[in-house]
């Protein structure tokens, strides 16, 4: 759902339309990774019982799963069978990386209201969904 929703802002919408290849390219992987590898439980969860997931990703702060999804997604970029980004300018790649990286976090439910005020925000300013930043 959260792909679909991504791809159908991109194609109706057009708040993304000063974004460049690789920013959308961003969107759309962090979109399709949010949630990779879910467990099924809550932050909260996580802390209260420490997980597994809580000793091994609660040392970047209460953002468990988001870390977790995260560090599999760039993990699993890392592998050469899925490097489909190994021809990409290395500049680029590691913006992509940092860029998906950056928007998987600030899908923590914690987050949701200030990330679609600032959104919002920019939207009404006409500001690209990249300019986020400037919120």
């Amino acid at each position: 759902d959260v792909v679909h929703s991504v791809a159908t802002m991109v194609q109706v919408d057009s708040w993304c339309e000063g974004l460049e290849d690789w920013e959308l390219l961003s969107l759309i992987l962090a979109a399709a990774c949010h949630d990779v590898g879910h467990q099924g439980v809550t932050n909260e969860y996580h802390g209260r019982v420490q997980t597994a997931w809580s000793q091994e990703y609660g040392q970047y702060g209460g953002s468990v799963n988001e870390h977790a999804h995260a560090m599999i997604t760039l993990s699993l970029l890392e592998e050469e069978r899925n490097d489909f980004l190994h021809a990409v300018d290395p500049v680029v790649k590691q913006k992509i990386i940092e860029y998906v990286e950056s928007m998987i976090l600030q899908t923590d439910i914690t987050w949701h209201v200030d990330v679609c005020q600032k959104f919002s925000d920019a939207c009404s300013r006409g500001l690209a969904c990249g300019s986020m930043d400037a919120a």
